[in-house]
């Protein structure tokens, strides 16, 4: 017991308030901002696990052509999300440039996949370039966030055997 307690405690208080603002952004995005936002989970296409043009093209027609969308909302707390969650995955083990560097690709495809969804809500033509943008963003997002899921994964076993 005190082993675990010992790994816990080395947690700083930068990062147990980075965790609980990253989880109440993700709860708040997750739920919707507590089901106020008539939002079309379909339509966001943060959520496309291996995009394509096609299926980019398709979450996008499913967004509502209104100036005052609540999809602006949702773009603006996971961006706030993507400020405090990369640099927190990169805080529990500052040394591993690996890490450092599948973090921060995974966030920057991130951004750039935000600003492209912005980019849809403000334009009603959409250019077949920035469909296939989004969509590697959206795959490089995911496909780095488990590679640093993973490298953190390895990093925390192997301090955890130190610890015995």
């Amino acid at each position: 017991m005190e082993r675990r307690s010992s790994l816990i405690t080395r947690m700083s208080k930068e990062q147990y308030i980075a965790i609980g603002i990253s989880l109440f952004l993700y709860i708040l995005m997750l739920t919707k901002l507590i089901f106020t936002l008539d939002i079309d989970s379909s339509a966001l296409i943060d959520l496309i696990f291996i995009s394509t043009p096609d299926k980019v093209a398709h979450a996008i027609s499913l967004l509502p052509q209104t100036q005052l969308s609540p999809y602006y909302i949702q773009f603006f707390i996971d961006s706030l999300f993507v400020s405090f969650f990369y640099p927190l995955l990169i805080s529990f083990f500052p040394s591993s440039f690996l890490l450092g560097l599948f973090a921060t690709l995974s966030g920057v495809g991130d951004i750039i996949e935000n600003g492209c969804s912005l980019y849809f809500l403000n334009h009603a033509v959409i250019e077949k370039e920035v469909l296939l943008l989004a969509s590697i963003s959206t795959n490089i997002k995911f496909l780095c966030l488990l590679i640093a899921c993973l490298i953190i994964g390895v990093k925390g076993v192997n301090t955890l055997r130190k610890i015995r």
